[in-house]
């Protein structure tokens, strides 16, 4: 078995799709893609990067029955140059993981778990579909003002301040969004066309939609069948927010 082909099967394994791989693993989806698929060879930082994102060793992942002629006979140097990079990864990511715990405790929230299984509450702003509506939630720039603050487990990699919760009140996203699931909504998030989003126009009217957009203008598209797509002029919008994170009720 070839090493793409052993990343592939650890990747699908561990239930990961090959973007949060790329994501956990601080390397481009792209390359993940052509590793798997054995058009490129993963030099040993890469293959370390993907070990630890998959919560294993190298030698898990580079099997001397796979190695590469490029990493066979190394010498001792070249052995202790390879662990090095490996614990100076290591402690890099030990670094991330406590730089978000002081993160979340210092903003009032908490971290439960450990070994690998760590999971982030934070308090975040509820804002009911009402007074997202009424034009008093949001400032001029689209931050949240208010809400009733309610302690979520927060996405790993979210350190918008200004992210905030809704509630969907039509069906117009069913089956993708349930009645009574959570939306978190990241104001500093880029968005794309296609991507679930929070958009308000200058009249007060708000949706939760797919985005997709036009030369001048966006198209809102419902998931459920029964809503027609809705046309919105660039110049009519007030703020467009992506949906980064959906908690199921």
């Amino acid at each position: 078995m070839s090493i793409g082909k052993r990343v592939m099967k650890l990747r699908v394994g561990a239930g990961l799709s090959r973007a949060k791989l790329a994501q956990l693993a601080k390397i481009a989806p792209s390359s993940v893609q052509r590793i798997e698929e054995d058009q490129q060879e993963p030099s040993a930082k890469v293959i370390m990067r993907i070990a630890g994102a998959l919560g294993m060793k190298s030698t898990d992942i580079l099997e001397a029955s796979d190695r590469p002629e490029s990493t066979q006979g190394l010498t001792l140097k070249e052995v202790v140059k390879e662990v090095v990079e490996e614990a100076k990864y290591k402690a890099a990511r030990a670094t991330e993981a406590l730089d978000k715990v002081f993160e979340v405790v210092g903003s009032g929230g908490v971290v439960v778990g450990g070994a690998g299984d760590v999971h982030f509450y934070k308090p975040i702003p509820l804002i009911s579909w009402a007074l997202a509506v009424s034009g008093e939630t949001f400032t001029e720039q689209g931050f949240p003002i208010g809400g009733t603050k309610v302690d979520i487990e927060w996405p790993a990699d979210l350190k918008d301040p200004n992210a905030y919760a809704l509630k969907p009140e039509d069906d117009s996203m069913l089956p993708r969004l349930m009645p009574g699931d959570l939306v978190v909504v990241s104001p500093a998030a880029s968005y794309a066309s296609g991507d679930i989003c929070v958009v308000k126009n200058l009249e007060h009217e708000l949706w939760i939609r797919k985005l997709l957009e036009r030369k001048d203008h966006y198209v809102l598209q419902a998931v459920n069948p029964g809503f027609e797509p809705i046309s919105l002029p660039k110049a009519e919008v007030s703020f467009i927010h992506k949906v980064v994170w959906i908690k199921p009720k």
